[in-house]
């Protein structure tokens, strides 16, 4: 896709907060680009077309959008016949449509908690770090052509060099080979022992997409080169694309990936048995469980940690620390984050206090001069701002406010809480060996 677009990309689900893949896919420049005018007529004779068609499944979800958002009410019937259709995303399709066109907003539900809390009992149980993100339910396509106006001189070069096809080409391509996608929520889990050769990150996604069809795609890009295969684990099929990756396609709802330098040591086998037992090791790391417990879950994202020896070398902010838990609460305008960090020795927790608000201010005055370039980094500009940080002996509380719901941004967000650096050395987060109390996250505005 090249820098550029992927810059693009990245910008816009901060700014925005898509969760499908064709929601930052332009109907206008989608069409262009197959060659079709849009219009209503056109639009209803591609739903009509052959189901041989290339790509017809994409096609159709495109047409049934451009229906809504041409806003003509003679294609209600045939929209409403839709709402029934079993082919994936096409009755949510239809029924966002419908909505457009009769002047309503239609959101999805999102994942339930529990459901969530069962993927975060797939992890392994040598993991140090759990976090999950709900994504906010999308409300439909957002308006690229504005988000390009937003992003300063580099929207400006976007729009020289044809900034719409130029972004919505590579999206079309890759949509043509594994259709659209939606991510719900996010689960992820890290080793508790990284470093440049070990450990590793587990990925567990919950959403819709075309589980065969992503299969297929794998297979066709995969070759005997850069020791790609796909084993048997567990009488399941793991995809390795190369040495630092594994993922596990499994069902048009989930999906799982793990990542880490060493191939050894990525949890392969655990999460097959996992998956296929309907749970996972975690529990048996009872510290790391009695963190997850007591955090406050009820918001769309939450983070618990539990600090080993190589957390805290990491950093000097993070080696007062024994316990961490993150929470959010939406409220009006924004989401509130709460980040609870428990220590023994005030002297410590005082000298990292020191040492995150000299890197904060650094980090408040590049937001700044981001600001200025790029209109579209403003929100977490905001958030920086609103940063506040106390201190009640070894234990310390940071609070932050994320304008808006940017599912992406709230991703974004624990980076700012945590580590204020681009790259963390080392995760944000802290427990010690041993017995470990935690608080629950107390709820705000109360």
């Amino acid at each position: 896709m090249g820098m550029m677009g992927m810059s693009f990309v990245m910008m816009l689900m901060v700014g925005q907060g898509p969760n499908e893949l064709l929601d930052v896919v332009s109907t206008k420049g989608y069409w262009r680009l197959q060659g079709v005018e849009l219009t209503a007529e056109n639009m209803l004779a591609q739903l009509k077309a052959e189901p041989g068609e290339p790509n017809a499944d994409v096609r159709r979800l495109m047409a049934v959008r451009a229906l809504g958002e041409l806003r003509k009410r003679e294609a209600l019937p045939l929209l409403r016949k839709l709402t029934d259709s079993k082919e994936l995303f096409v009755a949510e399709y239809a029924k966002r449509a419908i909505a457009t066109i009769e002047g309503k907003t239609l959101r999805g539900k999102g994942v339930p908690l529990a459901m969530r809390m069962e993927d975060v009992g797939l992890l392994p149980a040598n993991c140090g770090l759990v976090a999950q993100f709900a994504l906010a339910p999308g409300t439909g396509p957002v308006d690229v052509a504005k988000v390009i106006a937003q992003m300063g001189p580099m929207g400006e070069q976007m729009q020289q060099e044809g900034g719409l096809d130029q972004l919505t080409k590579p999206l079309v391509e890759v949509t043509g080979m594994i259709g659209n996608v939606r991510i719900d929520a996010v689960t992820v889990g890290l080793a508790g022992d990284v470093g440049n050769d070990k450990g590793f990150v587990v990925v567990v996604a919950r959403g819709l997409y075309d589980a065969q069809r992503a299969a297929a795609a794998l297979k066709g890009l995969m070759t005997d080169e850069n020791r790609q295969r796909i084993d048997q684990v567990a009488g399941m099929d793991v995809y390795r694309p190369d040495d630092e990756v594994a993922m596990i396609l499994v069902s048009n709802e989930h999906f799982v990936l793990a990542g880490g330098p060493n191939a050894d040591q990525l949890p392969v086998e655990a999460l097959a048995k996992a998956i296929k037992a309907g749970k996972g090791t975690l529990r048996d790391n009872k510290e790391l469980a009695a963190i997850i417990d007591a955090t406050d879950k009820s918001g769309r994202m939450w983070a618990a940690a539990q600090m080993t020896e190589v957390y805290r070398k990491g950093s000097p902010m993070f080696e007062p620390f024994h316990a961490a838990a993150l929470s959010t609460k939406q409220g009006k305008g924004g989401t509130q984050l709460t980040l609870l960090a428990q220590g023994k020795d005030a002297d410590k927790t005082a000298a990292a206090i020191a040492q995150f608000n000299a890197e904060l201010a650094n980090v408040r005055r590049h937001m700044e001069e981001g600001v200025a370039q790029m209109p579209m980094l403003k929100p977490m500009a905001e958030l920086v701002k609103s940063i506040q940080v106390k201190q009640a002996g070894g234990n310390v509380t940071i609070t932050a406010k994320m304008p808006g719901e940017s599912s992406a941004g709230m991703m974004l967000a624990p980076m700012m809480l945590f580590g204020m650096r681009a790259v963390p050395s080392a995760p944000p987060a802290m427990v010690e060996e041993g017995p470990v109390e935690v608080q629950p996250a107390q709820p705000q505005g109360r």
